[in-house]
């Protein structure tokens, strides 16, 4: 299997990449193709953190195709 790996450095902290991160329902403001997010079911959990259920959906609409993809972040 082919393996890649890339380092960059970029001019953000850690929490500033990390608050990116987890707005998943921002992300159609500034990822291509991505045409619509869904946040449900988030939760507090101990320690600080929480979880939540994010749904993704992704279209190029030249080609007419959309995709939908759901996933738990903790």
């Amino acid at each position: 299997m082919t393996k890649f790996t890339v380092t960059r450095r970029v001019p953000f902290s850690a929490d500033q990449i990390y608050a990116i991160a987890v707005d998943v329902a921002a992300y159609k403001e500034f990822l291509p193709l991505m045409t619509g997010s869904t946040v449900r079911n988030r939760q507090k959990l101990p320690g600080g953190g929480e979880s939540f259920d994010a749904a993704l959906t992704i279209a190029y609409k030249k080609l007419n195709i959309s995709e939908t993809l759901t996933s738990r972040v903790e």
